[in-house]
């Protein structure tokens, strides 16, 4: 199918009541020619999502659970996924769980991620690429909402507070801890994977997103707070630390900053936090 064809095709899915039904279907059958297509088919469901999903049948909800089923699967056994796919799928993902949770799926985390451990690094990265979706989907201020999204939003979040995010900080806590240790063993051999650092500083940019509606305390005490303080000693990370909003949380727990053991490349980074605590003070 050369692009012409390709377009007219898309347009008539567009168009067509069941197109996306169509689009679900070639996908988990894998009848795709490129991931171009791929990526294409994804912007007809991503339509259905967004604008009928919500009043879907039940057999509908499963067609679209199969296709989140089908994406793990296929990052599991073919983990080199084009960015732009699993940026989408991501966008998917947290389209289907802000119209599912917690009515129809009030065990979405547990069922798509949590319930898999946290040991394959391409799952997790998209793992925590799908919390930041839901994130911009369901609580960023700058997106201007109707009153009817915006008491879905407060409902979920409500919800997620009781049902899954004890969950996903510890999910946070055991990626962090997981990948202190597998740095330490690939220092050892003088190895470095880029895709460990990824997951780690999505993992912080997930921590500094959620932060203003959890429960503080999840992510400031004297467990979660020196796993943060050792990432210090990698640039790639600080960097994404210190630009988030968690640096002036952390500024008004000084005890337990003092409390941390502090790495000969991470001690230069104390008066920053101390900074943040005079910010956090100021506000």
């Amino acid at each position: 199918m050369n692009e012409f064809q390709l377009y007219h095709y898309l347009e008539a899915l567009k168009t067509d009541e069941n197109g996306w039904r169509k689009s679900t279907d070639n996908i988990v059958a894998n009848n795709l020619s490129t991931d171009e297509e791929h990526f294409l088919l994804l912007q007809v469901i991503e339509d259905y999502l967004s604008r009928r999903y919500a009043q879907a049948d039940a057999d509908s909800v499963m067609c679209i659970r199969n296709l989140l089923s089908h994406w793990i699967q296929k990052l599991s056994t073919h983990p080199d996924q084009p960015g732009f796919l699993v940026n989408k799928m991501a966008h998917i993902f947290s389209l289907v769980f802000a119209a599912d949770f917690p009515d129809r799926w009030p065990t979405f985390m547990d069922d798509i991620f949590l319930s898999r451990g946290m040991d394959n690094v391409p799952l997790v990265i998209f793992y925590l690429k799908t919390l930041l979706a839901i994130d911009s989907e369901v609580v960023d201020r700058d997106i201007q909402r109707t009153k009817t999204v915006f008491d879905r939003n407060t409902k979920i979040k409500d919800f997620m507070r009781d049902l899954c995010i004890p969950q996903i900080v510890q999910s946070w806590w055991t990626i962090l801890v997981s990948a202190q240790i597998l740095i330490i063993f690939l220092n050892l051999q003088n190895i470095e994977r880029c895709s460990d650092v990824t997951a780690q500083c999505l993992c912080l940019d997930a921590v500094a997103a959620f932060v203003d509606w959890i429960d503080v305390e999840l992510v400031a005490n004297d467990v979660f707070v020196p796993l943060v303080i050792a990432r210090l000693g990698n640039k790639d990370i600080s960097e994404h630390l210190l630009n988030s909003k968690y640096v002036v949380l952390l500024g008004g727990a000084m005890d337990l900053i003092e409390g941390c053991t502090w790495g000969s490349k991470d001690i230069r980074w104390k008066p920053f936090f101390f900074c943040a605590g005079a910010v956090r003070s100021a506000l």
